[in-house]
């Protein structure tokens, strides 16, 4: 009996050394083989940093960090022109794309948060992409998870990679044109709308690891006929083409962190079902205790 008191007491003492709070740091492992993967978020409020120690932790003890793009491409003029063209409108302007009930709802928004009426020269793709980030911004709203960790590994000298190029993610962007512009914008606006997509709701769950409301709004995207085609092509398609190179990474003796949006974590067709597909264990990334 002594002896089993005394085993489950180093037990006890093993397993309180370590931190299983959930959070959207993933572990992935195979014969030996690992990649850390962490949920990130494009905008952070002030007031939720720090980050949570999961993702200080990965970031510590990874010498390479993974980004969709490396992020110093999108500070370039170039791209800002490259957006520019491809989703500038050529001899009209977007109210006269939508219908009046859209564009009147769309305009009322606009007013509502002071939205330039120059940007109307662009198509209803760039605008659903923008006037969420615009309207964030206002409300103090900055760099996100994944700029704090660029910026932090380009300090601290850490190779930084990216899993494809900014033409690739442009052209993933660029398939929202495909869509219904009516479409489109109804879609941001329900979003705007919904409490439950507030930002700084899905921070709390992302940092938390609650994945309800992500797995439910990817649902009905994958479940939609018209939004169907920005579920296959900005999440699907581009989380099978990074699968090989997060392989490769795993396969070195380089520890990776793989820094995406928190999306591309979540659901059937997600990284990590597919890193499961193919023999790894996922798990909750773990932090060591002080």
């Amino acid at each position: 009996m002594k002896k089993f008191k005394a085993l489950l007491l180093i037990l006890l003492i093993i397993i309180s050394s370590f931190s299983y709070a959930k959070s959207s740091v993933w572990l992935a492992e195979k014969e030996g083989k690992k990649v850390i993967l962490a949920g990130s978020i494009h905008l952070l409020h002030p007031s939720q940093l720090p980050l949570p120690a999961e993702y200080l932790q990965a970031f510590k003890v990874s010498s390479r960090i993974a980004f969709e793009v490396d992020l110093v491409e999108l500070d370039s003029i170039t791209v800002a022109s490259q957006m520019a063209l491809q989703f500038q409108l050529h001899g009209t302007t977007l109210d006269k794309t939508l219908r009046a009930d859209v564009w009147q709802r769309l305009q009322a928004v606009m007013r509502k948060y002071n939205i330039p009426i120059q940007l109307t020269r662009f198509d209803a793709a760039f605008m659903s992409l923008s006037l969420p980030v615009m309207i964030w911004q206002q409300q103090g709203y900055q760099a996100g998870i994944d700029r704090i960790l660029y910026d932090k590994a380009k300090a601290e000298g850490k190779e930084i990679v990216g899993l494809e190029t900014i033409e690739q993610q442009l052209a993933a962007l660029a398939t929202l044109k495909q869509i219904n512009p009516n479409v489109l914008i109804e879609e941001m606006l329900k979003e705007l709308e919904n409490k439950n997509l507030a930002l700084d709701i899905l921070v709390k769950q992302i940092y938390a690891g609650e994945t309800t409301t992500m797995l439910a709004q990817i649902n009905d995207y994958s479940n939609s006929i018209s939004m169907n085609k920005f579920y296959q092509n900005l999440l699907v398609k581009r989380n099978k083409a990074w699968l090989s190179q997060i392989e490769k990474f795993a396969d070195t003796n380089k520890l990776t962190l793989v820094v995406v949006g928190d999306m591309h974590l979540i659901g059937d067709e997600s990284v990590l079902n597919l890193l499961a597909a193919r023999g790894y264990s996922i798990s909750y990334y773990q932090v060591e205790a002080n």
